[in-house]
């Protein structure tokens, strides 16, 4: 068993410094995927999800466990973003993930880096997302838990 003290210490691997975002479009979210598809190489990405509280809850633990899963090559997909995708849904079988996450005109942006974020924005005209903080639950222990997803004030 791991005292307290020390399981506070544990530091996770992670690439980049992951933010989210709510935002709104009123042209085609699958435009707006396909340039996110683009935009993203290997580790770097961005994810267009839809807006949802059940997906939100799952956000940046998925995305953990998709770096965990990558650093020892246990991945049930070929890419990162995908991985993160299939644990958000809560499903490992493509099909049913898409199904679950496809985004409407409201909808999460989860990039792993700030950069990505924004020249996707850019790219869509997009003035006012709203970022999101991307919190892990303080009382992890075998699992991975998210806490919350919450608008910045």
């Amino acid at each position: 068993m791991v005292e307290e003290s020390a399981a506070r210490s544990v530091k996770l691997p992670v690439f980049g410094n992951p933010v989210a975002y709510r935002a709104d479009l009123t042209g085609s979210v699958d435009a707006m995927i396909n340039e996110a598809m683009k935009l993203s190489r290997d580790d770097d990405f961005v994810l267009i999800i839809k807006d949802s509280r059940e997906i939100e809850k799952r956000l940046l633990a998925a995305y953990v466990s998709a770096v965990i899963r990558h650093n020892d090559n246990s991945m049930h997909s070929k890419s990162l973003s995908l991985e993160t995708m299939l644990f958000a849904a809560g499903t490992m079988n493509i099909g049913n993930a898409v199904g679950k996450v496809k985004a409407s005109s409201r909808f999460i942006v989860f990039s792993t880096k700030e950069k990505l974020a924004q020249e996707l924005f850019s790219r869509f005209g997009i003035r006012k997302p709203r970022k999101c903080s991307l919190e892990l639950d303080p009382a992890i222990t075998s699992d991975v838990a998210l806490a919350a997803i919450r608008e910045d004030k």
